[in-house]
C-alpha cells in the first residue's frame, strides 16, 4: 500500500472516523459497513474454526468473532493508530481471546500454516499488486483453510457517481479503490492457490448517490430486501462481493 493510503488511515484513526462508521442501521453510511459485517458471519458460520487472522483490521470491527466463533482473532494492521484503536476498543468491551499487532500484508510475521481462517475486508482494493498478499495469506493458512474475502465492484452505481461529479465538475475525494468483479477475483484466488466455495452479494444500489443521502431508509430497505432473499443475485447492483475460499 503506498504513502496516501497510509495517511488516510491515520486520519481516520485519529479522528475516530471508523467508529462512527458503524453506527445505527438506518444511516446509510453506517448500513454498508453493517451489512457487509453481518454477510461476512453468516459466510463463517458452519466453519469449524479455532484461528481467525484479520488483515487491515483497521479499529478492530470484526473482533466479535472470538466470541461468536469461540475462536482466537488476531488483527493485523500497518496504521498504528489503528492499532492502538483497536485495543483501547478491545478493552474498553471487555473482549477476550483477541490479539492485534502491526504488520505488512505481504510479510506477514507468522508461522507457516498458524490459522485456521484468515479474512480480507476492505483490504484488496488498496493493493497496486495483491499476489504477494495472497502468497503471504496461502502460506499462513492451515491445508484446507478458509480466506473470506471482499471486493469492491463496478456497477451502474460507479457510472452515475461518474456522471455526478462530472456534472459538478468535481473529482472525487478518498484514495483509489479497485474494482474486482466475481469473476476477476475467482481467477486471481485460483491462480494463487484458493478454490471458491460460497459468496455473498451485498449493499444494493438501485438509486442515485443523491437519492441514497437524501432517501436514507428507502435505499436500506431496499438493499435489505435483497440481501435477504437474493444475496447471490443482481450484481450489477451490488457495491460488493463477499466469497468464501479454502486453500488446495
Amino acid at each position: 500500500m503506498n504513502d496516501d493510503v497510509k495517511r488516510h488511515f491515520d486520519v481516520m484513526a485519529s479522528a475516530g472516523e471508523w467508529q462512527d462508521r458503524y453506527g445505527k442501521k438506518d444511516d446509510w453510511e453506517s448500513y454498508n459497513y453493517l451489512t457487509r459485517k453481518e454477510h461476512v458471519f453468516k459466510l463463517f458460520a458452519g466453519q469449524e474454526i479455532t484461528s481467525v487472522l484479520d488483515i487491515g483490521c483497521g479499529s478492530g470491527d470484526y473482533m466479535d468473532l472470538a466470541p461468536t466463533f469461540s475462536c482466537r482473532y488476531t488483527g493485523v494492521d500497518f496504521s498504528e493508530k489503528m492499532i492502538g484503536a483497536a485495543k483501547e476498543k478491545a478493552a474498553r468491551q471487555g473482549v477476550e481471546n483477541v490479539d492485534f499487532r502491526m504488520g505488512d500484508a505481504s510479510g506477514l510475521a507468522f508461522d507457516d500454516a498458524s490459522f485456521d481462517a484468515v479474512m480480507g475486508i476492505g483490504l484488496i482494493e488498496y493493493l497496486e499488486d495483491p499476489v504477494p498478499m495472497l502468497k503471504e495469506i496461502h502460506r499462513v493458512l492451515k491445508p484446507g483453510g478458509k480466506l473470506i474475502m471482499q471486493a469492491y465492484q463496478f456497477t451502474w452505481y460507479d457510472i452515475t457517481q461518474k456522471v455526478y461529479f462530472a456534472l459538478l465538475r468535481r473529482k472525487p475525494g478518498g484514495v483509489l479503490h479497485r474494482r474486482y468483479s466475481r469473476k476477476t477475483l475467482n481467477r486471481l484466488l485460483a491462480e494463487n492457490g484458493f478454490e471458491a466455495e460460497d459468496y455473498r452479494y451485498c449493499n444494493f444500489r438501485f438509486m442515485p448517490v443523491t437519492f441514497e443521502w437524501r432517501l436514507p431508509k428507502l435505499y436500506v430497505g431496499s438493499s435489505e430486501f435483497i440481501s435477504k432473499y437474493f444475496p447471490r443475485s443482481f450484481s450489477w447492483f451490488a457495491a460488493n462481493y463477499i466469497g468464501r475460499y479454502h486453500t488446495r
